[in-house]
């Protein structure tokens, strides 16, 4: 999957995580350098961060599996990521 959504580049330049050669170290520096920038240019800036560590259980997953379809991950591996959530659903309904 990792393969296809490079190929097909489906991901922003400014995806950091959960990709190789990327890290949140780059994301550190983008900030950074972005700050300077504005400095440089007596411009203000505003950072705004959040963990995200259980997104996923916020996610609407009817949306989810209509984009990865939309972005060509139909057919069987799209039953296969249905399944995953519906049995996350279950397993976090039973604990």
């Amino acid at each position: 999957m990792e393969s296809f959504i490079e190929q097909k580049n489906l991901l922003t330049p400014t995806q950091y995580g959960f990709r190789k050669a990327h890290s949140t170290q780059h994301a550190i520096l983008n900030i950074v350098n972005a700050i300077q920038t504005h400095m440089n240019n007596r411009l203000l800036s505003c950072g705004i961060f959040s963990d995200l560590k259980m997104a996923s259980d916020t996610v609407d997953h009817e949306i989810l599996l209509q984009k990865l379809d939309h972005y060509g991950l139909c057919g069987i591996i799209n039953i296969w990521y249905k399944n995953i959530l519906q049995n996350k659903v279950h397993t976090a309904i039973e604990n």
